[in-house]
């Protein structure tokens, strides 16, 4: 079922990239990826938003960048007040503020 849901989203657009979150079907979320140029930053926070227990390397995987550059992007979007990590570096997730007033 995962499997054709999948399938499915990649037809429909077949630049999406389909990231399994858990083990539920409605833990299934896309991004599209690479239509539209974007800056680093603002890719991290759209990925962060859908994913926010995305750790650096799976981030890093994602962005196609790499884990030192995901985390020079995360502590410059820490100190903007753009982004915020609760909880434990383990089992916690990452919030997002567009406001930059965390």
């Amino acid at each position: 079922m995962k499997i054709d849901l999948i399938q499915a989203i990649q037809s429909l657009v077949p630049t999406a990239q389909v990231v399994i979150i858990g083990t539920e079907l409605s833990g299934i979320q896309w991004l599209e990826q690479n239509t539209i140029e974007r800056p680093t930053d603002e890719a991290i926070l759209e990925f962060l938003k859908l994913n926010p227990k995305a750790t650096i390397k799976i981030l890093a995987s994602k962005l196609n960048l790499t884990t030192r550059a995901i985390e020079k992007q995360l502590a410059n979007l820490k100190k903007e007040n753009r982004l915020q990590r609760v909880g434990s570096a383990k089992k916690g997730e990452w919030v997002v503020n567009e406001r930059g007033d965390l």
